[in-house]
């Protein structure tokens, strides 16, 4: 027991070990940024929505997803009474609302 050596399992290490992403991971976009948190009502639709509206004031084409399928509040927020049209019927055609490109699951729910 002349000699120890101190390090990471390979669970661990692999766990630890810096990530790769995919460049582009969405077609046709440039950057993709996410807003996310375990906890709900600590103000992440709101925080995507100014950060939409503040990249599109700085001349960035700008769309946003709410997948948020329990409360989305993107047509709230947005002021958006419609529903996307669709020409294939498997893709829906975002609706433009102060210039910025807008997909919501609560298009497709019911308001209740």
């Amino acid at each position: 027991m002349d000699k120890k050596t101190v390090g990471l399992s390979d669970a661990l290490r692999n766990k630890t070990a810096p990530k790769s992403f995919t460049k582009n991971p969405i077609q046709g976009t440039k950057f993709t940024i996410a807003i996310s948190s375990a906890k709900g009502g600590v103000g992440k639709s709101t925080f995507a929505m100014n950060l939409a509206v503040a990249l599109k004031f700085l001349n960035h084409k700008v769309g946003i997803l709410d997948a948020d399928i329990y409360g989305p509040s993107l047509p709230k927020m947005m002021s958006i009474n419609e529903k996307p049209k669709s020409e294939d019927g498997k893709s829906l055609i975002p609706i433009e609302q102060y210039g910025i490109q807008c997909i919501s699951i609560g298009f497709l729910v019911d308001k209740e």
